[in-house]
């Protein structure tokens, strides 16, 4: 017993002997700017002023502006809006010192990550977004331009995926598409909310379904469609974010706000995303494009949680059987049926059909209700 009350003396006086070692004493830093190895550089550089200078004698610290400096570079670099550039011109080009942390070292790798991404979407995915929207887009329209406008599933899968092209080629390009005329409303529907000053939720349709609530309204979450990160500022890259935001927000089709259906008409979703899938394998070339930019951007962002372009096609094998093309299986009576049969077994649940051509996986998903 009473070497059980020696040991648990020890071990407090051990645990009040380190409390007191560990204990902070307030010391007084110095900040001395005689003393700092390459201050002359850095100041030289960062056009550091007098008044900068004693917050940084005080505080050890200082946040100075970058200003505009008169040199041969100037125009090509922005060390101010991009910071590689800031890197580079700033730090690099004058030859200065880094201060290593761990949170530098992150920071940078977020740097050229980002710069990388930047190079990559505006050298190669951009050129070949447009040149998807650009075919899907004439494909679509020359198909509407060519069939009966008679109601059918074959008119409304070629209308949806005519606008829906319309929509994505004119964010890409900046210039509003040429559709026929009684097609123009719904297009300026969408490039009006998206172009909007302040983006809002759009009330997009009243759907009648036939259990509780029995009505629910869908709404468009157009603000997502406000540039941000690294593409705001840049002209090509606003329009990518726009498109790539409406390849994987919105759905292919839901009727204009000031459209009502119910939820039994045959024209929504399903019948154009396997239009639009036929259309681009018809087309090696763009297909290819089509996958890649698809791969990509789930590489980047993360895997879709909605259906793709690959869970698309085992649905349309599971319902017809192996075959290149499947529009023609869906348009034939009771296709349609067929189709949303395969869709509502358990392994599809919860995905999202409309969001198969492009889904940007770090996007939460559509639609709300």
């Amino acid at each position: 017993m009473k070497l059980k009350k020696n040991v648990q003396f020890l071990l407090l006086f051990s645990l009040l002997s380190s409390l007191i070692l560990i204990t902070p004493v307030p010391i007084k830093a110095s900040f001395d700017l005689s003393q700092a190895a390459y201050y002359d550089e850095v100041k030289s550089a960062l056009s550091i002023t007098p008044e900068q200078e004693a917050m940084l004698e005080k505080y050890g610290f200082v946040i100075v502006e970058l200003l505009n400096d008169s040199d041969p570079l100037e125009g090509i670099f922005n060390p101010a809006l991009r910071f590689e550039d800031f890197y580079y011109y700033k730090v690099y080009h004058n030859d200065l010192p880094v201060f290593v942390t761990t949170d530098s070292i992150l920071h940078l790798f977020h740097v050229v990550f980002d710069c990388s991404l930047k190079l990559i979407e505006k050298q190669n995915l951009y050129p070949m977004a447009l040149d998807v929207a650009q075919y899907a887009y004439q494909t679509s329209l020359n198909d509407y331009n060519s069939i009966p406008h008679d109601g059918a599933i074959q008119y409304w899968a070629t209308r949806n995926s005519t606008i829906y092209f319309a929509v994505a080629l004119s964010l890409l390009t900046g210039e509003t598409a040429n559709v026929p005329t009684e097609l123009s409303a719904d297009l300026n529907f969408f490039l009006d909310n998206i172009y909007a000053e302040e983006t809002e939720f759009v009330d997009a349709v009243g759907w009648s379904i036939p259990e509780p609530p029995f009505d629910i309204t869908i709404k468009y979450d157009f603000t997502q469609f406000t540039v941000r990160g690294h593409y705001l500022g840049d002209t090509q890259l606003e329009r990518y974010f726009r498109a790539l935001m409406w390849f994987g927000r919105c759905p292919v089709f839901v009727p204009r706000n000031d459209e009502h259906y119910d939820w039994i008409v045959m024209h929504f979703d399903d019948a154009s995303m396997v239009y639009m899938r036929d259309i681009l394998k018809a087309n090696s070339t763009n297909y290819e494009k089509w996958n890649l930019l698809y791969d990509v951007t789930n590489a980047l962002v993360g895997e879709s949680d909605s259906i793709n372009p690959l869970t698309l096609d085992t649905a349309l094998q599971n319902a017809f059987g192996n075959s290149t093309y499947y529009f023609s299986h869906v348009a034939a009576e009771g296709g349609l049926m067929a189709l949303r049969e395969e869709l509502g077994k358990p392994e599809y649940a919860q995905q999202i059909l409309g969001q198969a051509v492009l889904t940007y996986g770090v996007l939460p998903r559509y639609p709300i209700v």
